[in-house]
């Protein structure tokens, strides 16, 4: 069994923290980046409730959501992403603004909705397409 070990500091600064020695879990300081074999987020539907579907025009929106690569201001890394701005405007659920103003994304939660809704678009297309198809003939 492994822990999570936490630190405070008043000088210096946390550099790099692992729980395992099989470095299923990573964190570095200097590029902020958590590394784990996989990431798991509690989702039980009992745990749920009040559920609002997106509308009808959210695949279009999703089209204008500023993404791309980036680089980093506090590293220089060159990374992939989006916007927490533009995001904000299409799933303000899938922002959080940190006490300093500053907005993150759960990029997690926003692909899988994003994946879901495309692949009923695309079911919808298909079925469209078939009931063409067949007036053809």
């Amino acid at each position: 069994t492994y822990f999570i070990v936490g630190t405070t500091s008043t000088s210096g600064s946390l550099s790099v923290a692992s729980i395992s020695n099989t470095n299923a879990v990573s964190y570095n300081a200097n590029t902020g980046a958590l590394t784990a074999v996989s990431v798991v987020s509690s989702s039980d539907e009992r745990l749920k409730t009040n559920w609002v579907g997106f509308n009808k025009d959210f695949v279009s929106r999703l089209a204008d959501v500023k993404h791309g690569s980036f680089e980093r201001i506090s590293s220089g890394n060159r990374e992939v992403g989006v916007t927490a701005q533009s995001l904000q405007k299409l799933i303000p659920e899938a922002v959080v603004e940190n006490p300093e103003g500053f907005l993150s994304v759960n990029y997690g939660g926003a692909a899988l909705a994003a994946a879901i809704e495309l692949a009923k678009e695309v079911k919808e297309l298909r079925a469209e397409i078939a009931e063409l198809k067949s007036k053809i003939k």
